[in-house]
C-alpha cells in the first residue's frame, strides 16, 4: 500500500513555528488561556487575587464553548471594575490569543497587541516592587508569548525568537525566585526544550547544551502541580511526545484532554496529528471530519483551516488508496475561495493536493 505524505502541515495546529522551522507557536497559545485565577504564594502579591467566578466562566467559554465574543464581554467587565489592574486587560489579550489561533485569519493581532501594549504599561505602574513579584513576569512572560506568535504568523522569525528569549528569561526569573511558583515552570519550561530542540547540528557539535529533558521536566512539573498552566502543559506535552516520535503518548494525552472537552477544537488537532503518525488512517478520517464540521459552523472562516482538514483527509484517502475521494477531496479543497495571504501560507498544502489528485487520478486510470 502507498504511503501518503506525512510531512507536516503547514499550520500552527501541526505545531511550532520559529525560526524558519518547526518552532514555538500554539503551545504557547495556552499559557494563561486555561486559568481559573491568578493564585500565588508571595505574600506581596497576595491583593492581586481576583474574582475566580469571573475567570472561571473565562475557562468554561474559551474551552467548554468555544464563545469568544462573551468572554470578551467578561474580560470587559473585569477591566472596568479596576481599570489600573493589568489582569483585566491580559484577560482581554487571552481572549483575543485564544481567538486568534482557532481562526487563523489575523482579525485579532492588532487588538491583541494594543493589549498586550496595555499590560505592559499598566504593570509598568502597579507593580510597585517588580523585582520581587512573581505575578509581575508572569504576566510579562505571558503578553511576550502572544507577540511572539503574531511574529510568527508575519515571517518575522527573528522579533518571534527575541520574545521568546525575553519570556523565557522572565519565567526562569520567577523559578528563581520562589521554587514552588509552578505556573511559571511552564513558560520556563517551553523555551528551553525549544531552544535546545531546534539547536540542530550545534547541539550535535555541543556549542549549544542540551537541555530538552531538563524543559520537558519543567513543563511536566506545570501538568503536574500547576494552578493555572496545568492543562496547557498537559496539551504541550502531548505536541512534544509527537516531536519525539512517541505517537501513542501523544495519542493518550490528547485523547483524555478531548473526552474532558468534546467541543474543543485545540485537543482534536492534536489528537488528529497523532493519527497521522501512526497512519491509522481510518481514525485520521473520522477526527478531521468532526474538525472539518466544526470549522464550517463558524461565521468566521477564512478557509486556512478547513484547508487543513481537507489536507489531512486526502492523505489518510491516499493511504487507504481511495483514490476516488482524494480527487473529491482535493477537489473540495481548490473549490476555497482563498484570499492570497491563506494561499502563501498554504502553499506546501496545496502543491502536496495537486501531488495527491494526480497520483489518484493514475491510479484510477489504471484500474
Amino acid at each position: 500500500m502507498p504511503q501518503a505524505n506525512l510531512d507536516p502541515l503547514t499550520d500552527t495546529h501541526s505545531k511550532f513555528f520559529i525560526l524558519n522551522s518547526t518552532g514555538i507557536a500554539q503551545v504557547c497559545a495556552f499559557i494563561i488561556v486555561l486559568s481559573g485565577t491568578i493564585l500565588v504564594v508571595s505574600g506581596n502579591d497576595a491583593h492581586l487575587l481576583t474574582d475566580r467566578s469571573a475567570t472561571s466562566k473565562i475557562i468554561s467559554d474559551l474551552l467548554a464553548n468555544e464563545e469568544y465574543e462573551t468572554a470578551l464581554q467578561i474580560a470587559d467587565s473585569v477591566k472596568s471594575s479596576d481599570p489600573d489592574n493589568p489582569f483585566g486587560v491580559l484577560l482581554i489579550a487571552t481572549v483575543l490569543n485564544s481567538r486568534a489561533i482557532d481562526f487563523e485569519d489575523g482579525e485579532d493581532d492588532i487588538k491583541l497587541e494594543q493589549a498586550c501594549n496595555e499590560v505592559e504599561n499598566l504593570s509598568l505602574i502597579y507593580f510597585t516592587d517588580k523585582d520581587s513579584s512573581l505575578v509581575y513576569r508572569f504576566y510579562m512572560g505571558t503578553i511576550e508569548m502572544y507577540r511572539m506568535m503574531v511574529q510568527v504568523k508575519r515571517g518575522s522569525y527573528f522579533k518571534a525568537f527575541k520574545g521568546i528569549r525575553r519570556a523565557g528569561k522572565l519565567f526562569d526569573e520567577a523559578v528563581k525566585i520562589d521554587s514552588t511558583f509552578w505556573d511559571a515552570y511552564y513558560g520556563s519550561g517551553v523555551f528551553t526544550y525549544y531552544r535546545s530542540s531546534r539547536a540542530g547540528i550545534l547541539r550535535t557539535l555541543h556549542l549549544v547544551s542540551d537541555d530538552r529533558m531538563r524543559g520537558i521536566s519543567y513543563i511536566q512539573e506545570a501538568a503536574d502541580k500547576g494552578t493555572i498552566t496545568a492543562l496547557a502543559a498537559q496539551n504541550t506535552l502531548a505536541w512534544i511526545a509527537i516531536e519525539r516520535e512517541d505517537y501513542e503518548k501523544s495519542l493518550a494525552i490528547s485523547s483524555r484532554l478531548n473526552r474532558k472537552y468534546p467541543d474543543t477544537r485545540a485537543f482534536l488537532w492534536c489528537k488528529g496529528n497523532a493519527l497521522r503518525k501512526m497512519e491509522r488512517w481510518e481514525e485520521v478520517i473520522i477526527v478531521y471530519n468532526e474538525l472539518l464540521k466544526s470549522v464550517q459552523s463558524e461565521q468566521r472562516n477564512n478557509y486556512f483551516n478547513q484547508l487543513g482538514c481537507l489536507h489531512s483527509i486526502a492523505q489518510a484517502n491516499t493511504g487507504l488508496e481511495n483514490w476516488a475521494e482524494v480527487v473529491e477531496n482535493v477537489n473540495q479543497a481548490f473549490a476555497l475561495n482563498l484570499n492570497s495571504n491563506v494561499a502563501k501560507r498554504k502553499k506546501a498544502d496545496l502543491n502536496r493536493l495537486k501531488k495527491m489528485k494526480t497520483e489518484a487520478i493514475a491510479n484510477l486510470e489504471n484500474n
